[in-house]
């Protein structure tokens, strides 16, 4: 019987590569390039279980070590750097080297942890909250023109203010 792998080959892909190719962040239009393929074909490939698992294993291992960095800055770490130094001598001569180890640390990164939160804990951390406020609004009072109208020359004949204003525009006194 033949193998899956084999029968993978035969269609024009080779697991290992897929593999190698995904557990670096590629995304499928990059892992299709890569192949010399179309994305459409990868899609087409992710119907076989034994792509489609080695892909998504692949996928999974370069996801969980992005998850793992930006955990490690959002907490902050330590870490020992190595420097090398040549001492010559007067001709210019490299006689020696001299190594030196120095531990630092990175202080925890705040953009990391909200970055973080908001991924892990939307409910608590996202920007945007929905907010119901739900009820309902009624309308009091309707009011017809005329009657608003009416009720303004009354008050200005009360106050006698009124200037009796024509269907033209023109003014009584």
């Amino acid at each position: 019987m033949i193998s899956i792998e084999k029968k993978l080959e035969r269609l024009g892909f080779d697991l290992d590569k897929v593999k190698l190719l995904a557990v670096h962040g590629l995304t499928d239009v990059e892992l299709a390039y890569m192949m010399g393929t179309t994305e459409m074909t990868i899609n087409r490939w992710k119907a076989i279980p034994a792509f489609r698992d080695a892909l998504d294993k692949a996928k999974l291992a370069a996801d969980m070590e992005i998850e793992k960095s930006l955990y490690r800055r959002a907490t902050g770490y330590e870490y020992e750097e190595v420097t090398t130094q040549g001492v010559a001598d007067g001709d210019g001569q490299l006689i020696s080297k001299k190594i030196s180890k120095v531990s630092k640390s990175v202080a925890p990164d705040v953009v990391a942890c909200i970055f973080w939160l908001k991924n892990r804990r939307p409910g608590q951390w996202r920007d945007r909250h929905d907010i119901d406020f739900g009820g309902s609004v009624d309308v009091v009072h309707e009011q017809r023109v005329d009657d608003i109208d009416a009720q303004i020359k009354q008050l200005l004949s009360k106050y006698q203010l009124a200037e009796v204003v024509k269907d033209d525009g023109t003014a009584d006194n």
